[in-house]
């Protein structure tokens, strides 16, 4: 994974050099909560890089272990990783076997425009097609600050990923898992996803009385999960 905490430019930078001015941009993990007005494409671009990497190592990896003729891909991830997690099938459909995502989220788009406060209903549509509604009707109902916030180039990129999860993700086992109380990424963005996909080899674990967490449970769960995978 790319690095998900503090970023530097260099550890060799000259002893006259603050320790501070060594950072990129300490603001690159904050929300907009917390100050980041560019907290959306910081996050984005965070996970279509990781996802880039992943890509790059499953294609690659052959090359460098000759000897093994077969290779058993399964992406798993929590939190970033899960929402990374989400995107890796769609990428590279052909190398990724299964999939396990806790507190991940399949449609980025409406937990974004959730996080920025844009109301679905005022664009007479539900969150989980909030990625079909064209930028120009979406901005008609954005304040200055939300659009500075989900660009449209921003929105076009994140769109046609959700667009790819919901319509052409491959037909794949997967176990999701959430927190029942997770204020970060709720589960009622997976919801309709599994309900959509009823039909396939899909296991979906929600806790309750937790938050944005992997826990014990979901560990086991996933042992447990990954244990009868390949036992049938």
């Amino acid at each position: 994974m790319r690095n998900h905490g503090d970023r530097e430019v260099s550890s060799s930078c000259p002893s006259s050099c603050a320790a501070d001015t060594r950072k990129t941009s300490p603001d690159a993990n904050r929300t907009w909560k917390n100050g980041n007005e560019a907290h959306g494409i910081d996050l984005m671009s965070l996970i279509d890089g990781s996802a880039l990497d992943f890509k790059l190592v499953m294609t690659y990896l052959p090359a460098y272990l000759p000897q093994f003729h077969t290779f058993h891909n399964i992406m798993g991830g929590v939190s970033l990783g899960g929402h990374v997690a989400w995107r890796m099938p769609a990428l590279i459909a052909d190398k990724v076997e299964a999939a396990i995502m806790v507190v991940g989220c399949p449609n980025l788009t409406a937990l974004m425009l959730n996080r920025l406060r844009i109301d679905p209903t005022i664009l007479k549509t539900t969150a989980e097609d909030l990625y079909k509604i064209p930028y120009e009707t979406l901005a008609g109902t954005m304040t200055v600050e939300q659009k500075t916030r989900w660009p449209q180039v921003l929105s076009r990129l994140v769109s046609e990923q959700d667009a790819a999860i919901d319509e052409k993700f491959p037909n794949i086992p997967l176990l999701l898992m959430g927190g029942k109380q997770d204020p970060l990424v709720p589960v009622r963005f997976t919801e309709p996803w599994v309900k959509k996909h009823i039909e396939r080899n899909v296991e979906f674990f929600v806790q309750d009385n937790t938050g944005h967490s992997c826990t014990k449970e979901m560990v086991a769960r996933m042992a447990a999960w990954l244990g009868d995978l390949y036992s049938k």
